[in-house]
């Protein structure tokens, strides 16, 4: 018996042989024999088989149809594709080498440039080497009259330098002379405070002696009242008018005091004051007119 197995695994059986046949049991009862009918080969299994077959193949065709269709797609995208790229490759390549040449041809020109620059160089060499001698004689030249005029400068700066210890010294004195100064406008501050205090002064004494003057008179006409009364013999007039001559003769007194330290503030005044002993003079003078005005 030949068997095949097909794509699914079914197992198609190409023998003629009929299957065997279970032996049947003996019945009790007798059976009518059917009439012996030989059976065909197994056509169905077949048929399923080349179905499959086909069915397969069709597939297989299409599958192929459409993948060569897709390759054919992607080779005429790519031709075109590789055309754009080819084309641009080719105009950067045609402007790189037009690049390439231009800077070329100006290489070429830089070079001879260069090429004269040197030979002019070549040529100037023999002057050059000329002009360094002669700049190294003018450099020992020029080094020994700086030498002389750093001699000189130092000279100068010793010089220079006593003087400025002589300005110092100068400065220094100039600082003293500065204090005093202050000092003395301290003080000429004091004796101008001073002097205000004397005006104060003075305009005071001015109206005590004005009132002392209106007193005067008074005083007259009182002494003249007493003489009167002298005369009429009162003694108790006589001792009153005693006590006014004597308070006559010391208002007179003080007049006469105030007098004087009047015409003392007025020689102070035109004076100035401008030394500490008349700053001290003056306020002695205003010491005594406040003891007398006291």
């Amino acid at each position: 018996m030949e068997e095949e197995q097909g794509p699914r695994g079914f197992k198609i059986d190409f023998s003629e042989e009929e299957p065997e046949t279970p032996p049947e049991e003996p019945s009790a009862q007798p059976e009518r024999k059917a009439p012996a009918r030989r059976r065909g080969p197994a056509v169905r299994p077949v048929f399923l088989w080349l179905l499959t077959l086909f069915a397969a193949g069709g597939l297989l065709y299409f599958g192929y149809y459409q993948i060569d269709r897709r390759i054919e797609s992607l080779e005429a995208t790519g031709d075109s594709e590789i055309q754009d790229l080819s084309g641009k490759i080719d105009e950067r390549m045609d402007a790189i080498s037009r690049m390439l040449t231009n800077q070329t041809e100006q290489l070429k020109a830089r070079i001879r440039d260069l090429e004269k620059q040197v030979k002019k160089n070549t040529e100037s060499a023999d002057n050059i080497q000329k002009l360094v001698s002669q700049v190294q004689l003018d450099i020992s030249e020029v080094q020994t009259r700086l030498k002389k005029r750093v001699d000189e400068i130092s000279t100068e700066l010793g010089k220079t330098t006593s003087r400025i210890k002589e300005n110092s010294n100068r400065l220094n004195d100039m600082e003293k002379t500065i204090r005093q100064v202050k000092t003395v406008a301290s003080d000429i501050e004091q004796i101008r405070q001073a002097r205000e205090k004397i005006t104060d002064r003075l305009d005071q004494l001015s109206g005590r002696i004005n009132t002392l003057e209106e007193n005067r008179l008074d005083f007259e006409a009182v002494e003249s009242r007493l003489k009167e009364m002298r005369q009429s013999g009162n003694r108790e007039f006589e001792t009153r008018m005693q006590e006014m001559q004597n308070r006559i003769k010391a208002l007179n007194d003080q007049v006469q005091s105030l007098e004087a330290i009047l015409r003392s503030l007025e020689s102070t005044q035109k004076s100035g004051g401008s030394q500490n002993s008349g700053g001290k003079t003056d306020g002695a003078s205003g010491e005594i007119i406040e003891q007398e005005l006291q």
